[in-house]
């Protein structure tokens, strides 16, 4: 038998219908591999079937961390990549600053620290000192923006 697609999307929108209640929003639409399609209420008792809606804007965290890791070996290839670590600060007016940072590099006497927060009010706000200790910051980027901002910022920080 011969599988007829306008059939299956009428089936699709008539069980849409038929799971529709009055006072229920939300359906969800679920496709296998064996091809058999299923449409589900949100209170549907098969978590799996539960529509769910997921809407990232920018890297996640664990991308964050691949990005920049990608863009510290884009400019400085090979070089030790430590993860999580803290730094202490006090600059030259005398302000103190703690931090953890995700990822950062060492080359030399000079420090690379990157932490990319999930929104703007992660973000830790220290300063940079002099090109010693560079600090990159940022959120709400795509894993490209993330990758060229860390290589763009390393290698203009570079002496």
């Amino acid at each position: 038998m011969r599988f007829n697609p306008k059939i299956r999307i009428f089936l699709v929108l008539s069980d849409i219908e038929n799971q529709l209640d009055d006072d229920l929003w939300g359906i969800g639409l679920s496709i296998d591999r064996s091809v058999t399609s299923s449409v589900s209420a949100k209170d549907n008792p098969t978590p799996e079937y539960r529509p769910k809606l997921v809407i990232t804007y920018g890297a996640n965290q664990t991308d964050a961390n691949a990005a920049i890791e990608e863009g510290i070996g884009n400019s400085l290839p090979g070089n030790q990549i430590k993860s999580n670590q803290q730094i202490y600060l006090v600059n030259e007016e005398g302000n103190h600053f703690l931090g953890s940072f995700d990822r950062a590099t060492i080359l030399n006497n000079q420090t690379w620290s990157f932490h990319y927060a999930d929104n703007v009010g992660a973000l830790i706000g220290m300063p940079s000192l002099f090109r010693v200790l560079n600090i990159w910051e940022n959120h709400t980027l795509s894993y490209e923006e993330i990758v060229s901002q860390v290589e763009s910022f390393i290698n203009v920080t570079r002496y």
